[in-house]
Order: C-alpha cells, then structure tokens, then sequence
C-alpha cells in the first residue's frame, strides 16, 4: 500500500511538473503569436495604405487619359 501510495504521489509531481512546463510552452507560443499577429497586420495595414494610394493614382490617370482622348 505504501508503496502505491509512493508511486502515485510520485506521478502526481511528475503531471504537476509536466503541467508547469505545458503553461510555459503556452505562454510563450502566446506570446509569439501575438508579437507575429502584430507584425502582420502591420503590414496588412501598410499594403491597405498602399493598395488605397494606388486605386486614387489610377483613377487619376483614367481620368486624365480620357479626359486628353475626348479632346482629340
């Protein structure tokens, strides 16, 4: 009986100390993530920016193009 009771305890710190080292791995998985996450809709944001800059540029260029193609 002891000696289960031995073993159990024994597994019992080995799934505590499993468990620590799991949140650990969690935790910094969250935090990469995040950092990533952040990273990325940083460019997202940026290529929006850019993409928005391009569609005025290009709508100025028709109108432009059209308006110099009516006067001919």
């Amino acid at each position: 009986f002891s000696t289960r009771t031995s073993t159990l305890t024994l597994e019992l710190e080995s799934i505590a100390e499993k468990r620590i080292a799991l949140d650990e791995r969690i935790a910094r998985s969250e935090a990469r993530l995040r950092t990533s996450f952040l990273a990325n809709d940083k460019i997202i944001s940026s290529l929006n920016s850019t993409a928005d800059f391009l569609t005025s540029q290009l709508a100025a260029l028709e109108a432009l193009a059209s308006g110099t193609n009516s006067k001919d």
